[in-house]
């Protein structure tokens, strides 16, 4: 009975290293596209679109594309205390990766005059398969896997986010 045991907990953690090694691989191939992508520097055209009633000011989006597809699509947005930078990046029309990065300022007073410091950096990647969001990695987690209901919607919640920028450069165009 205890070698049954043994033999079904080793092939329990088997299969999940083996899962595990093939987001790993997953998430380097992304990595190593995005880092492909960030290095184009010749686009076939570059639209930038101002944003106006959204949940931020100074909201901006910016496409980037080649081969008349958008790769990046860029969404900048800041308040008075944070500033919100999320670039989608696309393969295929699906989307392959997501970084979100936002930024957090506090106003410092001296006797002279104030500044805006960054106090925290809150950096997410999300990274996708067929549309699917298969792993999220943050500066605050220490690499801590999400459940897998947590993965579903918050891979939703991205592409609806996605869906509503297009149609606003669609709008626009």
């Amino acid at each position: 009975m205890k070698k049954i045991i043994a033999i079904l907990i080793f092939m329990f953690f088997n299969a999940i290293n083996g899962q595990n090694s093939q987001i790993d691989s997953l998430i380097m191939f992304t990595n190593e596209v995005v880092n492909e992508m960030n290095k184009i520097n010749d686009w076939d055209e570059v639209i930038d679109y101002k944003i106006d009633n959204f949940s931020f000011e100074n909201a901006s989006l910016k496409t980037f594309s080649k081969y008349k597809k958008d790769i990046k699509i860029v969404l900048e947005s800041s308040n008075q205390h944070v500033k919100l930078v999320k670039i989608y990046y696309l393969k295929k029309d699906k989307l392959l990766y997501v970084l979100a990065r936002e930024t957090q300022y506090k106003e410092m007073q001296d006797a002279k005059n104030s500044n805006k410091v960054a106090q925290e950096v809150f950096e997410t990647k999300s990274y996708f398969e067929d549309d699917i969001l298969v792993r999220q990695l943050d500066n605050t987690d220490a690499g801590c896997l999400f459940s897998h209901d947590y993965l579903t919607a918050e891979g939703s919640s991205i592409l609806d986010e996605l869906k509503v920028l297009k149609q606003l450069i669609a709008s626009a165009k």
